[in-house]
C-alpha cells in the first residue's frame, strides 16, 4: 500500500494494493455521514452498505466497500471488516466502531467520527489558507534576493572595482555574498541537499533524533505554538469520544497514541499510558509531560474527580481549538513584524551597499569639477 499523506489522520489518501485507485479522505468522510443517516433510519448495516456501495462513483472506494460487503456476508462484524483497510480508515476510526457495535450505539458513533473527521479536514484546509499569504511574500523575497545578485550586483561590482575608493561596509558584505555564491553557490547547494536529506533520514531512523528535533519544532514562535495546540485538542477530542464510548482508559490511550507521529506527543501519551498502568492518574502523570502539563493535567484531574474526564477533555479540546482559529485568523498579526523587519534589513542592506558608493563617486566627480 502506498501512502500519500505522512501524519496520521483518521482517514487516508492511498493507492489501494489490489485496485491501485487512489482514494481521497472525502470519501471515507461521506461514506461516515451517509453511513450514519442510513443507520439511524432504521436501514440495517449490511443494507446500508450495499446502497451506499451501489451508488458510489468512485471506482477505488467502491471496490472497497465490495470488500467489505463482501466480510460482513461472512458473518464478520462491521470492525472486523474494516481491519484489511486499516491504513485507509485508522486504528481509532475501527476502535470506536467496535466499541459502537458492543455499546450498540453504532449510530452514534458514527456520527463522532464524522465530526472529527470534518473538524480535522477544515482545521488542515484553514491552515493552508492562512500560511498561503506568507509563503507568497517570503517566495517572491526570496525570487528578488536570487534576482538582485544574480543580475544587479554583478553590474556594479564592475563600476565599483574600477574606483580605487575605499568603499563602504554594506557594499563590502554584499561584493563578498556575490563572490561566494558565484564561486561556491553550486556546492552550498548540494551541502544544503545533502544536510536536509541526512536531516530526513535521521528523522525516520533514529528515535531520539526524532524526538529532539520535534521538540525543536514546538518551540518555534507562533507555529510551535499552534502545532502544540492542534495536538492537545486533537488527543482531547479522540480520547474523550473513545472514553465516553465505554473503551477502558488504558486501551483509549493506546489508541490516541498511534494518531500522531510526532515523537513528543507520542512520548507523552507513552507516559500517561505506564502511569495509568501503574495506578496513577492522568492528572497526576501528565506534570512529567511536555505536552499535557499545567491546565490540561488541571482539567483531566478534576474530571477523574467528578467522573467527568470525557466531558472535561472535550471542552479543553474545544478551548484549545478557539485557539487555532483565532491564532489562524490573526496570523499575519503575529508574524508582521517579523516580516517588516527582515524586510526592512534587506532593502536598507541594498539601498546603502548599492547606491552610498554611487553618491560618494558622483560627489567626488563633482567636487573634482
Amino acid at each position: 500500500i502506498i501512502i500519500y499523506l505522512k501524519q496520521n489522520h483518521f482517514y487516508f489518501s492511498y493507492a489501494d494494493s489490489f485496485t491501485g485507485a487512489k482514494v481521497e479522505k472525502e470519501d471515507v468522510i461521506g461514506f461516515t455521514r451517509q453511513l450514519q443517516m442510513l443507520v439511524i433510519a432504521g436501514i440495517s448495516l449490511l443494507e446500508s452498505l450495499v446502497i451506499m456501495q451501489s451508488l458510489n462513483k468512485r471506482k477505488g472506494f467502491s471496490d472497497i466497500l465490495k470488500n467489505i460487503i463482501k466480510s460482513v456476508k461472512t458473518g464478520d462484524l462491521f470492525s472486523q471488516s474494516l481491519v484489511p483497510h486499516q491504513k485507509l480508515f485508522g486504528t481509532a476510526y475501527i476502535a470506536l466502531i467496535k466499541a459502537g457495535e458492543t455499546a450498540g450505539a453504532l449510530d452514534s458513533i458514527l456520527l463522532d467520527l464524522y465530526h472529527l473527521m470534518n473538524w480535522e479536514k477544515n482545521l488542515i484546509k484553514k491552515v493552508k489558507s492562512a500560511l498561503r499569504y506568507p509563503i507568497i511574500v517570503i517566495s517572491v523575497s526570496l525570487l528578488a534576493m536570487v534576482g538582485m545578485f544574480k543580475f544587479v550586483v554583478p553590474k556594479f561590482t564592475r563600476v565599483f572595482m574600477r574606483t580605487k575608493s575605499e568603499l563602504p561596509l554594506p557594499t563590502k558584505i554584499i561584493l563578498k555574498l556575490n563572490s561566494f555564491f558565484a564561486s561556491y553557490g553550486l556546492i552550498f547547494f548540494v551541502l544544503m541537499t545533502v544536510a536536509i536529506l541526512f536531516t530526513i533520514y535521521s528523522y525516520r531512523k533514529k528515535e531520539n533524533f526524532q524526538y529532539q528535533f520535534d521538540k525543536v519544532i514546538l518551540k518555534i514562535p507562533f507555529f510551535g505554538g499552534l502545532l502544540r495546540r492542534y495536538l492537545v485538542a486533537r488527543f482531547c477530542r479522540v480520547f474523550s469520544v473513545l472514553y465516553r464510548s465505554g473503551v477502558k482508559v488504558i486501551n483509549a490511550l493506546s489508541i490516541s497514541k498511534k494518531i500522531s507521529n510526532n515523537a513528543v506527543y507520542q512520548r507523552d501519551v507513552e507516559i500517561l499510558l505506564h502511569s495509568m498502568e501503574r495506578g496513577v492518574s492522568i492528572g497526576e502523570s501528565s506534570k512529567q509531560t511536555i505536552l499535557f502539563s499545567g491546565v490540561v493535567g488541571q482539567m483531566a484531574a478534576i474530571g477523574e474527580r467528578s467522573s467527568s474526564l470525557d466531558t472535561m477533555l472535550e471542552k479543553m479540546g474545544e478551548l484549545y481549538n478557539d485557539d487555532i482559529n483565532y491564532m489562524l485568523d490573526n496570523i499575519f498579526a503575529y508574524i508582521e513584524p517579523a516580516f517588516i523587519i527582515i524586510m526592512g534589513f534587506m532593502i536598507l542592506g541594498f539601498a546603502f551597499g548599492i547606491l552610498l558608493p554611487m553618491w560618494r563617486m558622483m560627489g567626488a566627480l563633482m567636487g573634482g569639477g
